[in-house]
């Protein structure tokens, strides 16, 4: 034999094992109690079977009291079940270490048998529902067209499936103490609205509400405004969302003061801003609306907000708020802006649920 072929036969033989080492370092393997071996990439626990990707058989299932002991090569982040609702799975980092699987999530570091578990990585049932009640008192200051202190609340009911979204909210004033020269009122203004969204592909959505607000101040006993039109998601996160949207919108005004009626067309726009931060300790968010009136082109007005929110004891917030209502064209000897800030207290409770 050569030496220039001893020597590839020799450096063959010493680093081959090593090779092959390396190439199945980060595969999964699986054992199972009659003996046999399988390796590959573990890729999820439904129904009671592991579902496992081999290197040779393709993918194949395994029920869960046949396999002897699972080892994973590297740690991944998995959504994990324990308990017998489909819907309570918990996004974990997953590994394995002497036969066990290790949890490390919020609440440590634990170790299980695959046996006590559920499910992992279970595709969430086209049923599943997120709740979300949540009520806030506030208290806040208007510097403007009036000079303004008011005691409010708000209530938000939200329902999330993966493809369907529907919010119910109302809202208004237990006092507000409005300090004009020529008079000093205290009225009671409401509104309430429902608001459904549906998530199209692409990270669109296809939007339709209707809001009807009563406010007698505002020289109207109520105003509809039902809007349809379209959302697009540059950032779409659990905690974290960014959205750009356009509406188009069709208004009805019920004046007071033997006023006509008024029903017009009109557009909307806006952006928002939601981020949850420091495990969902810390919320703020950012809106921009502005308006169109079709029958009166050269009017426009905009709404600006920002809210921030400080949970405590889970279901307590605790925020300030700034808001800034716009008015291009305002009455003679009227402002532009109308400022309001505001202190809140919440408290809001979720779920899963129908």
């Amino acid at each position: 034999m050569k030496p220039a072929t001893c020597l590839l036969v020799l450096l063959t033989l010493i680093f081959a094992p090593g090779l092959r080492a390396g190439d199945g370092a980060q595969a999964d393997t699986l054992r199972t109690g009659s003996g046999e071996f399988l390796r590959g990439k573990f890729l999820k626990l439904e129904g009671g079977k592991v579902h496992f990707q081999t290197t040779d058989l393709g993918t194949v299932q395994v029920p869960v009291e046949r396999v002897e002991e699972l080892a994973l090569g590297a740690a991944r982040k998995v959504r994990i079940r324990l308990g017998i609702d489909v819907r309570g799975q918990e996004e974990v980092t997953l590994s394995t270490r002497k036969g066990l699987l290790v949890i490390r999530g919020d609440g440590g570091e634990r170790e299980v048998r695959l046996s006590e578990v559920k499910g992992i990585d279970e595709a969430v049932p086209a049923g599943e529902a997120t709740w979300n009640v949540s009520g806030r008192a506030f208290v806040s200051y208007t510097d403007g067209n009036t000079k303004n202190f008011a005691l409010g609340y708000r209530f938000d009911v939200r329902r999330n499936t993966p493809l369907n979204e529907i919010k119910l909210f109302a809202e208004g004033n237990i006092l507000q103490d409005r300090k004009l020269e020529e008079d000093q009122v205290r009225r009671r203004d409401y509104g309430m609205g429902l608001f459904y969204r549906y998530l199209a592909p692409f990270r669109m959505t296809c939007d339709l509400s209707q809001d009807l607000f009563i406010n007698e101040f505002a020289g109207f006993h109520y105003r509809s405004v039902t809007a349809t039109g379209l959302s697009y998601f540059p950032v779409r996160e659990a905690d974290a969302s960014w959205s750009l949207s356009a509406a188009a919108t069709y208004t009805v005004e019920d004046l007071i003061r033997k006023a006509e009626d008024r029903e017009f067309f009109g557009a909307r726009a806006g952006t928002e801003i939601d981020v949850w931060a420091e495990k969902r300790a810390l919320h703020l968010r950012l809106k921009a609306e502005v308006n169109f009136d079709f029958e009166e082109l050269k009017n426009i007005t905009a709404l600006y907000e920002a809210l921030l929110e400080i949970r405590a004891f889970e279901i307590f917030t605790f925020g300030i708020s700034f808001r800034d209502v716009y008015d291009n064209l305002p009455p003679p000897k009227r402002f532009h802006h109308d400022v309001t800030i505001s202190a809140v207290l919440g408290i809001s409770w979720g779920g899963k649920g129908p």
